[in-house]
């Protein structure tokens, strides 16, 4: 659904953006979907995973991770763009790359593994040519031992020479380091082979370990998906849980709607988390009854450092995240840190740590 504008008669008439996905009119984000929309294709894997924002017509689906990416963030052209569609199978630059990772592995197992087969089937070929040639001249060997053995005394009759009897033991020595030679390479290919299928096994096991936990990431992003945190927001000297959690209550939703001016901002669950201790304010973390109004508050909590009162001051808002989210951030902030030191005015934006020019360049 394209976004349209609604308004009424006259010229002053307040023009409302409608979203792309549903019949909501309203405050949208930079992709014209509300904020419900925007958790929806979050949750679906609709949102490109290096820029951060929903994926309408200009992407395509990874085969492998299932997250949609946009054409100019894979570096695709229209023309690569059509392709990756029509295929039954495409693999974005992080697949790819583990793939190719994976691939090279499998590759030197094999070339490996022909190898050694090669080279086993070679020492079998040569050792049924010398028991071949050591069965012709069997007849020429010691006329005692022929007797024991065939009770024959040799090939019409004569006894074999020195020079044969040499050619023999040589032989018979051969066939015996051939035999030792062989049985080696039959332990390699056992091993090798063992190797392939436990490599295979780690693939899956990998595989499976990556899904389940994105899976669980899912669970844990829609659990939080109303959930905000807040920092230093005084405690309670009150004893018992439910007078607690009521001051809380009371407090937390005034600076909503008092401080903030997010009148309809109702919280459906709260509480604190982390031990008790002495001169420390532990986070309280809140569900509130919209999304929407869960990152209207995040939006504008920066109004707090402006207000007077200087306990309200230090008051900080923000979305509850999940380990894999916070993980991100760290490294985000750490990537930032390291490249401000470095020299030059950076940010973070949608995901990316950029110059802040870039940024300007954008808005511009």
């Amino acid at each position: 659904m394209n976004s349209e504008e609604y308004g009424g008669g006259g010229g002053n008439s307040t023009k409302l953006k409608a979203c792309r996905r549903c019949e909501y009119n309203g405050k949208l984000n930079e992709d014209g979907i509300c904020g419900n929309c925007k958790e929806e294709v979050t949750s679906k894997r609709e949102v490109c995973t290096t820029c951060k924002h929903w994926v309408e017509n200009n992407g395509v689906e990874c085969t492998k991770c299932k997250y949609w990416l946009h054409k100019e963030c894979e570096g695709l052209t229209e023309a690569g763009l059509k392709v990756a569609k029509t295929r039954e199978v495409w693999f974005c630059k992080i697949c790819s790359y583990k793939w190719m990772n994976d691939e090279q592995e499998n590759a030197k197992l094999r070339e490996e593994l022909r190898a050694v087969k090669s080279k086993n089937t070679e020492i079998s070929e040569k050792m049924v040519a010398l028991e071949e040639k050591w069965s012709r001249n069997k007849d020429k060997e010691d006329p005692e031992e022929e007797e024991r053995d065939t009770g024959t005394k040799g090939m019409c009759g004569s006894e074999p020479t020195r020079g044969e009897r040499k050619d023999m033991d040589s032989i018979r020595e051969e066939v015996k380091e051939l035999r030792a030679d062989n049985y080696s390479l039959k332990k390699t290919i056992e091993n090798l082979e063992k190797k392939w299928d436990k490599r295979d096994e780690e693939i899956v096991r990998k595989v499976t370990e990556r899904m389940m936990e994105n899976l669980e990431e899912e669970r844990e992003r829609e659990k939080k998906r109303n959930n905000i945190i807040m920092f230093n927001v005084p405690e309670s000297r009150k004893t018992e849980i439910s007078e607690i959690t009521y001051e809380d209550r009371e407090r937390c939703e005034e600076i909503f709607q008092g401080k903030l001016g997010v009148k309809d901002a109702k919280i459906q669950r709260i509480f604190r988390i982390g031990r008790i201790t002495t001169g420390k304010v532990r986070p309280v973390i809140m569900e509130m009854n919209e999304v929407g109004i869960k990152w209207e508050l995040v939006k504008r909590s920066k109004k707090l450092k402006n207000n007077d009162d200087q306990v309200t001051q230090k008051i900080i808002i923000a979305p509850d995240l999940t380990k894999r989210e916070r993980e991100e951030n760290d490294r985000l902030r750490e990537e930032l840190r390291h490249k401000r030191q470095n020299g030059g005015q950076w940010i973070i934006r949608k995901g990316k740590v950029v110059r802040m020019h870039e940024v300007v360049g954008e808005q511009e």
